[in-house]
Formats: structure tokens, sequence, C-alpha cells
């Protein structure tokens, strides 16, 4: 037979414990969607952040290059001119100089600023072109790169006239070694037409250190880090894997990345993928160049602060639970032990004995119980006396009877 404080203790530790487990499961899981919100909103945010202030250097060579695009096509006479009168080509060429050499002073990274003619108009190696040199670190005009030397699908040597040509529109190049002065580059350039005809092209060509220092100094979390590619996927920068490598050729494990990196961004959620069998997720947004500039992370760090919520909750809980049981434990100890006194005496009067004294008396229900046995137990004292004392002595004279004596 169960006891009462059995009964209580069970109870009130079985309320206790599907309080807690209510209260903890539903922390849990509002706790793990508002941290994966906020993680989602962390690195969204800083790629974000990161990405305008890439797109800010790449807006600022544009804009640059626009500049000098248009006063390049402002100053021109005729097409012509251009192409048939060899001193007017010339003294035009004299007057740009001054403005493409402080446009490319101008413009952070800037290695190269050129203005070349088209060479089916103007020979292959009229136009301008200046070089910042490593010697004093100014901007030199330096003899421009004869284009009848090199095949026009030859892009590390002549892609940044011909691909814009050819798109007829301002024109992105994707990084690359420039073998004319060995520097690893990224280039703008926009085609110059009059009337359909290609004039030729005004261009500048940045040292990609410049992304790419800033990319590299990009962290998030304990070891996240951000990376740069193409639409394509093909890698740009990355700490760890080859550059001008796809990232799905690298590891077949980043297909998925690859197909991710497809789209222009990876809007206000978290991309997750595996490699190298760490868990992990990434942000990415495009840059106004095409490329994708991305945030990625191990999960167990992005998942931290959850992880650590749910701890605290699993540890409140315990302890909320302790506390009741020991409070139960005291609390039913203290209102048992005058129900214990009050069994005893039952017992004791069962027997017979009714020599007994209650000692317990609380303030409660319990205590009134126990002050009504006490007055139960003196009130049939005095009424057995009564009747013994008409059992065993003579009424009228009070002397002992003979049912006494025997």
């Amino acid at each position: 037979m169960k006891s009462i404080q059995t009964k209580f203790i069970t109870l009130i530790l079985g309320c206790v414990l599907l309080s807690v487990t209510l209260i903890g499961g539903a922390g849990v899981i509002n706790s793990q969607k508002v941290v994966d919100a906020d993680s989602a909103q962390i690195m969204n945010l800083r790629c974000s952040e990161e990405a305008n202030i890439l797109d800010g250097k790449l807006a600022r060579i544009e804009q640059s290059v626009t500049t000098l695009a248009l006063y390049t096509m402002e100053k021109l006479e005729s097409v012509e001119k251009l192409a048939g009168d060899a001193a007017y080509r010339a003294a035009y060429t004299k007057m740009l100089e001054d403005v493409a050499a402080n446009a490319a002073n101008s413009t952070e990274g800037a290695v190269a600023v050129y203005v070349r003619y088209n060479p089916e108009l103007c020979p292959s190696d009229s136009g301008l072109f200046w070089s910042r040199t490593e010697e004093d670190d100014t901007f030199r005009r330096l003899p421009p790169t004869d284009l009848s030397l090199y095949s026009s699908d030859d892009v590390e040597h002549v892609g940044w006239y011909y691909v814009p040509i050819e798109t007829g529109e301002p024109t992105w190049m994707a990084p690359y070694q420039n073998q004319n002065i060995s520097i690893y580059m990224i280039s703008y350039v926009i085609p110059l037409y009059v009337d359909n005809v290609a004039v030729g092209v005004v261009g500048m060509d940045i040292d990609f250190d410049v992304i790419t220092a800033r990319v590299a100094d990009m962290s998030i979390y304990d070891s996240g880090y951000a990376f740069l590619t193409d639409s394509d996927a093909n890698i740009m920068y990355h700490a760890q894997l080859p550059i001008r490598m796809n990232m799905g050729s690298t590891d077949e494990s980043l297909l998925p990345v690859v197909r991710e990196l497809e789209n222009e961004t990876s809007g206000n959620a978290l991309f997750s993928y595996s490699w190298k069998g760490e868990s992990k997720k990434m942000a990415f947004r495009s840059l106004i160049n095409g490329m994708r500039l991305a945030f990625t992370a191990p999960e167990a760090e992005i998942d931290a602060a959850r992880n650590r919520l749910i701890l605290h909750i699993a540890v409140a809980g315990f302890c909320i639970a302790l506390f009741a049981v020991t409070a139960t434990v005291l609390m039913t100890r203290r209102m048992i032990r005058p129900l214990k006194e009050l069994t005893g005496a039952a017992k004791k009067i069962a027997e017979g004995d009714l020599s007994i004294s209650i000692s317990n008396r609380t303030k409660d229900e319990v205590g009134m119980l126990a002050e009504s046995f006490q007055q139960t137990v003196t009130h049939l004292q005095k009424y057995i006396d009564y009747i013994n004392g008409l059992a065993y002595r003579d009424s009228l004279t009070g002397v002992k009877n003979k049912t006494a004596y025997d």
C-alpha cells in the first residue's frame, strides 16, 4: 500500500515533469527557430555589407572608365579623320593621355589604362597605354600592344579588346593573368561605337589583389571565411581551393554548391552542404561584375548559440524539478507527521489504551482534526470512568459493590 507521502510526491513530481517537458520543449523548438533565423540574418547581413563594399570599389572603377569613355567620344571629330589622318590621330591621342592618367591615378588598384583604336581602321598598335611602374609606382606611357601579333581568341593577351567589341557593351573581364605586364588582374572595358562602327575600346586594368585582399580578411564565427567565384562557380579566390577551377571539378561533394551559386543570391536563408565530412552553411550575394561573394561557416559553430540555449533550458528544468521534489518531500513530511501520530493514537485506542496525548498541533485542517481527536479521547475517558463508576460502586453509598471486588 502506497503512503500518502508517496502519492503526494508522485503527483507533484508528475505535474512538475509534465510542465517542464511542455515548457522546455516549447522553449527548445522556439529557440531553435529564433536562433536559426538570427544565424541566417547574421550571415546574410554580413555578406550583404561586404558585397556592398566590393560593389563600391567596382562602381568607382566603372565610373572612372565611363568618364574617360565619354570624354574620348566627346573629343572625337569623326571616325574618318581618326582612321585617315595620322597627325590628327597623334594629336587626339596626346589630348587623351592626361585625362587617362588622372583617371588611373584616382582609381584604387589601377595598374593600367588604355584607349585602343580598331585595328581594322587604324594601325594595330595605335592608341594609348599607360601602366604603373614598379620603380616609383607612378603611371608612365608604354608602347601599346600590337593587336596584329595575336589571334582574336587569345584572351590572355588581347581578350580585353575583342571580348567587349564582340558583346558590344561594357564588360567586366574575368580575372586573368595579363602576359603583357605579368599581373593577375581584372579589367573593365567599354567599347566605342559611332553609327554602329567600332572605333575602339576604353579600359582599365585593376590588380585583382585589391579585391582578394579584402575577401581574405573577411571572417565570420570562429573559423568561417569568405570566397569568391564567377557566375559558373569557377573559383576566383578561395583559401583552400585553386583559382580558375570549377568548384564541382575540385570536389564532387561541392556540386550542390555549384548549382546554388548559379543563382543570383541565397536570399534570406542559408544553404546547407557537406564538405570534407563537415556540415556547413553558406550565404552569398552577386556583385555588379557578376561574381559571387560567399560566406561559409561550420554548422556546429552556427548552431553553438542554439545548443547553449538548449543546455540552459535543460539545466533550468532539472533544477526546477529537483527543487520541486525536495520541497514536496519536506512539505509532505511536515503534513504527514501529525497524521502518523493520529494513526498511532488510533491504534492505541483500538487496543484499549486511552492514555494518549497528541503533541503535533498544526494550524490547518490536520491540526483541527488532531485537536478534535484529543477532545474525543478526553471525553471518552470521562465516559468510561463514569460507566465504571456505575458498574462497580453502589449508587447510594458510593462503596464498591460485589462486581468491583470480583
